[in-house]
């Protein structure tokens, strides 16, 4: 079931995050608003709702490799995986962690994850009117959809050589492969149907960020 975060008077009780480059100090994304940002810190687990999010991984600062992916993200813990299409579309996942790939089980993969893992994307707002009382602010500029775990399977993510999968059953509910260039969405049994987001091609950036790296 999708979850709808708005950026109303309620969203002020959650801390927003700093982005924050990989040595630490105050950066910005290629791929994540602010609106974008204020919406998803609620979602994340509750240990880090007072966690700044550090930059693991970009297509931009570190290229194009899945292996360079898993090694700068391996043993960090919780996840962010924010990518952006060719056509501007925003979507990604939480992880609970981001592990190497493995040797696969005995179905010839090797899921791993909990349920606090779930897909996310991002729409834009236009033209809202102004909000009822200026004391609330200026209107959102986005919408995020969340997409958690449905309890049907376990399958929450799966690190391979080739390729990087978030859900499973039916269909993968997010798959990157090995050059992060393309990638698919659709309809999984871990985190239901998500009206499947079609094909995106030359992801224009794949930010990780563990927000459990700050003190």
């Amino acid at each position: 079931m999708a979850s709808h975060d708005g950026s109303g008077p309620h969203a002020a009780k959650f801390y927003v995050p700093r982005l924050l480059s990989t040595s630490g100090e105050p950066s910005s994304s290629h791929v994540l608003s602010e609106c974008a940002i204020r919406q998803l810190a609620p979602q994340v687990p509750r240990r880090y709702a007072l966690s700044d999010w550090r930059l693991l991984y970009s297509t931009h600062v570190h290229g194009i490799s899945i292996n360079t992916l898993y090694l700068r993200a391996s043993g960090c813990g919780g996840c962010l995986l924010a990518l952006r299409s060719s056509d501007g579309a925003t979507f990604g996942g939480f992880i609970s962690e981001c592990q190497p790939p493995s040797a696969p089980g005995p179905d010839g993969r090797h899921f791993y994850g909990n349920g606090e893992s779930f897909l996310w994307r991002v729409e834009p707002l236009t033209d809202l009117p102004p909000l009822p009382r200026p004391s609330m602010g200026e209107p959102p500029t986005c919408l995020l959809e969340t997409f958690g775990w449905t309890g049907a399977n376990t399958y929450f993510a799966l690190s391979h050589r080739e390729h990087l999968a978030l859900g499973s059953g039916g269909h993968f509910g997010l798959w990157i492969d090995a050059d992060l260039r393309h990638g698919s969405s659709g309809a999984s049994d871990t985190y239901g149907d998500p009206s499947p987001w079609t094909r995106h091609s030359a992801a224009r950036a794949l930010n990780g960020a563990a927000s459990q790296l700050h003190a």
